[in-house]
């Protein structure tokens, strides 16, 4: 969970700094964590910005990371994490079945939405 936290508090920072050129970094992180207390919305603010706050946009977009091809540097880079992180003997993306692989989105929509919905 915590890389999670990590990537969502990454884009949301960047994504506010791309809206507001005259804020900082240092603006946007005191915000997160100081006693304007925004990481306690960091989800369904992720939610939103990224995925316009849909399960379905969740699942499209997490169907499309896992089984991309387009860019060598990327296929090889995701293998690599996948077999680091779910051992030598984990199922590749592109060995589930589309039941598998779409249960699998389904799943990481289903947490996304909870932590949203729990801020």
């Amino acid at each position: 969970l915590r890389d999670l936290i990590e990537d969502v508090d990454a884009f949301n920072i960047a994504k506010r700094l791309l809206a507001d050129p005259s804020r900082t970094i240092v603006q946007e992180i005191e915000d997160l964590f100081g006693a304007a207390g925004g990481y306690k919305t960091r989800f369904s603010r992720f939610l939103d910005g990224k995925f316009g706050g849909t399960t379905a946009n969740v699942i499209k977009s997490a169907t499309k990371v896992l089984t991309s091809e387009w860019d060598p540097l990327v296929t090889g880079g995701r293998s690599g994490l996948i077999k680091n992180f779910g051992g030598p003997n984990v199922k590749m993306p592109y060995e589930l079945n589309p039941l598998e692989l779409e249960s699998f989105c389904q799943g990481f929509a289903e947490v996304l939405t909870q932590l949203a919905a729990s801020e």
